[in-house]
């Protein structure tokens, strides 16, 4: 009795949820940073992000009446599209900016265009990152078999070091590391992800680019998982909401068995000590205090208890406990001529690896805190500055490398001229100070055109240079750390072309070259590895991304390709060779039927051959593999509410397969996902 009575309440919680994704931009097209969008009916309301983009959740349906107001800007009433992401145009309020021009007036303010985007649509059901980010060209997830593996993000053949993740605009890097472990992040919580090629600001280190994760919009659900492997996961989300605030929260957890068979050298046997257990709870608020001034606030918990099943030539029976606590503040505040936003965050973590057999027990636990003030001013109706300021202080406790202590002041400052209404020039200076070790500045350039001939197409070309200073791990790691090591420095230019296509969807392409001096790389010293410098690294490719969505029938997919030629320049035995773990050719596509209650959604990933190791006579190559999966839903109503049943497939073909040497990932794999929203 008492269980019916508590489900029976958390149904009634529920209300039933549709996804809308938006960007608003002014009448030149420049995005329109900190719009409130309100629901007309129901009163829900969210705010467009620094790039003008928004997540809206709720009760809504075509034809619904929605509201955008910001600070400078006529109020625009309009309706709904059948189209569940669109495009809102603003203008200028002229009592309010009578000799100016509105804010942002550039085409592209701080060249964060988000050319390459990637969703993951609730009606796919619970899905492994892998689906949602290979939307992303030239992107590569880098695991070490099954699901109780760390995984991690790279792009176009560099380290994972070289990309940033952000959430909700917060750097979540590991300063142990400098990569971000994405099997740390609950899949519930993460919702859209965003390619940004082009870093500028801050964003130290990022010479390949950002991906803006945006957390969950949705309001109120229930959803249960199950699959191969012992696979079983519950999550909740609900909202709570006033006329000028919101808050969201996310609580679940998710365990995996995880043993799965896998065939080496003609054996087949169980992989064993795949365990994987999550705990985790996220909340997000919006508080809007006056038509200029809102407060945003996450917080996320992650704790996750794990095997470690070592490599498949010699099994270990180790285990890792790793958490992580993330919190973010931010203040965004608008005047006439200008905004501006402050953020406050940290983040702490704690990993144990313990390991029996090689009596191994080592401790790790990190604590890092950033402030970011950012500021956007506008001149003249020509030239807009724009300043950032970044101080982070990060702390490592660990039996392997030590206590150490790093303070990271980064100045930037950028200026925007635009000769003309469709084109805009800005360049843009990075100021580095890190503990007194260095003391650089870098520069870039990047010009945006959108012609008012070429209807909605953007061309936008950058130039400049990057630098990343070594992790903890890469400097003090015992053994092999490398007090020696020099910074490394990236030199990109990039041509990216986009075309929205009204009955076509969304093409963009980017061609890139990236030259890298002293690169940071891992390589073996007998029974050890140990980082070093390469002094030179030579990369260039393209990428290509094309989402479509056709309005007359329910059809909508997308394509990606990218290719890169990665080639190590430092004469020796390995000149001219591909870098190692750098794939030349990837692709994924995608289609997605939706005809009256069902989904019927098919996907295949491509990754092409790539050095996993120099040696001789022959370097050890892993072989290309084409990955494929399949899912159907079906939704309908029940209990005054919407149940949605999505049974999918994945690795469809059973593809024996690595993404790194000597850890193979599992075969066919199912999974069961029901939601429950009312």
């Amino acid at each position: 009795m008492r269980r019916t009575f508590s489900l029976s309440f958390l149904l009634g919680l529920l209300s039933a949820q549709s996804l809308w994704l938006g960007t608003i931009v002014s009448e030149k097209g420049a995005p329109v940073a900190y719009a409130i969008v309100q629901h007309n009916t129901s009163g829900k309301w969210t705010i467009s992000d620094e790039n003008g983009y928004f997540n809206f959740t709720g009760a809504f349906n075509a034809g619904d009446t929605i509201i955008v107001n910001r600070y400078g800007y006529n109020i625009k009433k309009l309706v709904l599209p059948s189209k569940t992401s669109f495009i809102i145009q603003l203008s200028v309020n002229p009592i309010i900016l009578p000799q100016i021009t509105e804010l942002g007036s550039r085409t592209v303010p701080d060249s964060r265009q988000d050319f390459f985007t990637a969703i993951k649509p609730a009606s796919l059901g619970e899905t492994e990152y892998n689906q949602l980010l290979q939307g992303i060209p030239g992107l590569s997830i880098r695991s070490y078999g099954g699901p109780a593996s760390i995984k991690t993000i790279s792009l176009d053949g560099g380290p994972a070091s070289h990309t940033k993740i952000l959430v909700q605009g917060f750097d979540i890097t590991n300063i142990q590391n400098g990569e971000t472990d994405i099997s740390q992040l609950p899949l519930p919580f993460i919702e859209q992800a965003r390619f940004i090629p082009v870093a500028t600001g801050s964003q130290t280190g990022a010479s390949d680019g950002l991906i803006l994760l945006d957390p969950w919009s949705t309001g109120h659900r229930i959803q249960l998982s199950t699959g191969s492997f012992g696979h079983h996961a519950t999550s909740i989300a609900t909202t709570i909401a006033g006329p000028k605030w919101a808050s969201r929260f996310l609580v679940g957890k998710r365990n995996d068995s995880g043993n799965y068979p896998v065939t080496w050298r003609g054996d087949t046997f169980n992989r064993q000590n795949n365990h994987f257990e999550q705990n985790y709870a996220a909340t997000q608020s919006s508080l809007i205090l006056s038509e200029q001034l809102f407060i945003k606030f996450l917080f996320l918990y992650s704790k996750q208890k794990r095997g470690v099943a070592g490599l498949v030539y010699s099994p270990s029976t180790a285990q890792r406990d790793d958490n992580i606590l993330f919190w973010g503040a931010t203040s965004g505040w608008i005047t006439i001529k200008s905004r501006r936003h402050f953020r406050i965050s940290g983040q702490s973590s704690k990993d144990h690896y313990h390991d029996e057999t090689y009596n191994i027990n080592s401790t790790h636990s990190l604590e890092s805190y950033t402030l970011n003030f950012d500021q956007s001013t506008e001149l003249t109706q020509s030239f807009t500055i724009d300043f950032s300021l970044n101080y982070s202080i990060d702390h490592l406790n660990s039996r392997d490398a030590g206590f150490q202590k790093r303070n990271t002041l980064v100045n930037s400052i950028g200026l925007a001229w635009m000769p003309l209404k469709s084109m805009s020039i800005k360049p843009d200076w990075q100021h580095y100070s890190i503990s007194g070790q260095v003391d650089e500045s870098v520069s870039q350039i990047t010009a945006e055109w959108s012609p008012e001939s070429l209807t909605n197409f953007t061309a936008m070309v950058s130039t400049g240079n990057s630098i990343r200073y070594p992790t903890f791990n890469e400097l003090y790691w015992v053994p092999g750390g490398n007090i020696d090591l020099k910074a490394e420095h990236t030199t990109n230019h990039s041509l990216i072309c986009k075309q929205v296509m009204s009955n076509w969807g969304d093409l963009s392409v980017q061609l890139f070259t990236k030259q890298s001096k002293d690169l940071i790389q891992w390589v073996p010293q007998g029974a050890y590895w140990s980082p070093k410098n390469i002094k030179s690294v030579s990369r260039t490719g393209w990428r290509l991304s094309w989402r479509w969505v056709f309005e007359r029938i329910p059809i909508d997919g997308f394509l990606s390709l990218g290719r890169v030629r990665a080639k190590y320049l430092e004469p020796g035995d390995h000149y001219k060779k591909q870098i190692v773990y750098t794939p030349q050719q990837t692709g994924a596509a995608a289609l997605t039927w939706s005809p009256r209650r069902w989904t019927l959604h098919w996907q295949a990933h491509h990754t092409s051959e790539m050095i996993s190791r120099y040696s001789w006579p022959e370097d050890i190559i892993l072989p290309g593999v084409t990955l494929q999966q399949i899912s159907a839903g079906y939704r309908f109503q029940v209990f005054s509410g919407k149940l949605h049943l999505v049974i999918g497939l994945e690795n469809l073909t059973d593809k024996i397969y690595e993404s790194v040497q000597g850890y193979p990932e599992p075969g066919r794999t199912w999974r069961l996902t029901i939601t429950y929203e009312r």
